[in-house]
């Protein structure tokens, strides 16, 4: 309240103290509008973080096994899971990397935390540390915003390290480091990080023929190697393949909304016999083709056989078919792209920016 009553100067002051409590109400407004805007930001994380969960969890309900083989790598696999051990899965591409990786997650006390999956054979060289490691504001051209990278994303929960065999060796040194000091620095700066993450690795490849010739470090080997789990192909854990079947038949039926196909005996007999060099992701694709082509019908050995004879053709002979692989078509596009830039590569006018 205000007095009419007080001197010229005192009424004078009043348009200064109004402006300064005008400035105070404005911050407040600004403060509530801002924590509003950060409690809805944090609810639709929280969301996001249960659907990976629970998508997590359903792909790893969907691993099934029952042969002896399979039996007992999963209690080496229960074994180690509670632990902050490193891990190395080796085996043939399509064995079931991944959900052995993430099967070891689920059953851990990191649980309620993130699984981050590292792609290292997709990594382009030139950002594998701002993927990795992430990258400061302005650190290099592009970079407009603060980045986090995949190690901090894991804090608190385990980083797998796909194709591990694929990584270059100048960033070996750098993934080994981060490993043992579990502290790293953004790209652009100089503050460094620390992180609580465990590592699980994986590789269709034997590392010591590469590291033998220099190509993969020993160091980092042999701090990946704590713990070394190899997953049988197929073709060594027939007993499987049935079991396998059914359920994939069941899930792709329920997807596309078809009917479940039916498989004779001999069928059946077909594919356990049948060697699978792509493992269970090949069996996986044929029986999905076969759920497209023929579904609510009774399959018997001769639709197997032609549906694996259609399958080699398409997938391993395209030359037969006379439609280009993915690979042909990717390198043919490259090609294209260093003609048009007279083999220039980097840079303004370079093949990678066009």
């Amino acid at each position: 309240h205000f007095s009419f009553k007080k001197s010229p100067p005192e009424i004078d002051k009043l348009p200064g103290f109004l402006e300064e409590l005008s400035a105070q109400i404005t911050i407040a407004i600004d403060n509530m509008l801002t924590y509003d805007k950060l409690e809805a930001m944090n609810k639709r994380l929280w969301k996001e973080k249960e659907y990976l969960f629970e998508r997590f969890d359903k792909q790893n309900r969907e691993f099934y096994y029952t042969s002896p083989a399979m039996t007992e790598l999963m209690k080496d696999v229960e074994l180690v899971a509670d632990t902050n051990t490193s891990v190395l899965l080796s085996g043939e591409t399509g064995t079931g990397k991944d959900h052995i990786a993430r099967h070891i997650h689920n059953l851990s006390s990191r649980r309620d935390h993130l699984f981050v999956k590292v792609n290292c054979a997709a990594l382009a060289p030139t950002l594998i540390e701002s993927e990795l490691f992430g990258h400061a504001k302005g650190s290099f051209t592009g970079a407009s915003a603060k980045r986090r990278g995949r190690f901090e994303t894991a804090d608190g929960g385990t980083v797998f390290l796909d194709e591990i065999g694929e990584l270059p060796l100048p960033s070996q040194s750098k993934l080994l480091q981060v490993l043992e000091e579990k502290a790293f620095e953004r790209v652009g700066e100089s503050i460094p990080i620390s992180v609580d993450f465990r590592t699980i690795a994986a590789t269709n490849q034997d590392l010591m023929p590469k590291v033998r010739n220099g190509t993969f470090r020993r160091d980092l080997y042999y701090r990946l190697n704590t713990v070394h789990i190899w997953i049988p192909p197929l073709r060594e854990r027939a007993e499987d393949i049935p079991l396998l079947v059914r359920c994939f038949t069941t899930r792709l039926a329920e997807t596309m909304q078809k009917p479940e196909v039916q498989y004779v005996s001999a069928a059946m007999e077909a594919l356990c016999q049948y060697p699978w060099p792509g493992n269970v992701r090949e069996l996986q694709n044929v029986i999905e083709r076969v759920t497209i082509l023929r579904g609510g019908h009774k399959i018997n050995e001769t639709d197997i056989d032609h549906m694996l004879h259609s399958f080699e053709t398409t997938e391993n002979n395209p030359e037969e078919s006379g439609f280009l692989t993915r690979y042909e078509m990717e390198r043919e596009h490259i090609e294209k792209a260093l003609a048009k830039c007279r083999g220039v590569i980097g840079g303004k006018y370079g093949a990678a920016r066009l």
